[in-house]
């Protein structure tokens, strides 16, 4: 998952980092298979994308059928931080598509995930930084032990779109 190419990211200077973990395509999305109205995945954060297919490839993974998990008290736990892509969103946009402000909220990846998936216990996000995932799975395990839901979909997800980001934390000493 780590690469020295960037096709996203012009790396010309000594004090970027020069390995970094790029998602190829992270535009592609089948909105229709998400039953996502086409108007709002134009504009949705691409870490809701890639949340709702790591999460039906984890639920089949698990050999389970997502169609029988629907309507159970499911949790969902995201630890994430904020949308890069909203900011882009909301300075670029060239017609008004008011979907993109529920496609780039924060609590929209755990709420979506849960709408989709027909998941009924508590869907949050928590944002603690660099621990916001391991927090996330924290919060998931106290919910089942305290009965709050049964059963618990747990992930992290931060995507840069702007070379900025990791120009800083480079800066920072903050990259390993």
């Amino acid at each position: 998952m780590i690469t020295d190419g960037h096709e996203r990211f012009q790396v010309d200077s000594k004090t970027m980092p020069t390995r970094l973990g790029v998602i190829k395509s992270y535009e592609t999305f089948d909105a229709e298979f998400f039953a996502v109205h086409g108007k709002q995945a134009e504009c949705m954060d691409p870490k809701i994308r890639k949340l709702l297919e790591c999460t039906y490839e984890a639920i089949i993974d698990a050999g389970v059928n997502p169609t029988t998990i629907r309507g159970s008290n499911t949790g969902v736990f995201i630890g994430g931080t904020e949308s890069e892509a909203g900011a882009i969103w909301r300075r670029s946009y060239v017609k008004p598509n008011f979907y993109g402000v529920l496609g780039n909220i924060l609590s929209m990846m755990a709420g979506r995930l849960a709408f989709t998936f027909g998941f009924t216990g508590p869907s949050y996000v928590v944002d603690t930084a660099c621990s916001a995932a391991t927090v996330a799975l924290q919060h998931a395990i106290l919910n089942i032990r305290n009965g709050i839901c049964d059963a618990a979909v747990v992930a992290g997800a931060q995507l840069h779109h702007d070379p900025a980001a990791s120009y800083m934390f480079q800066q920072l000493e903050m990259t390993s």
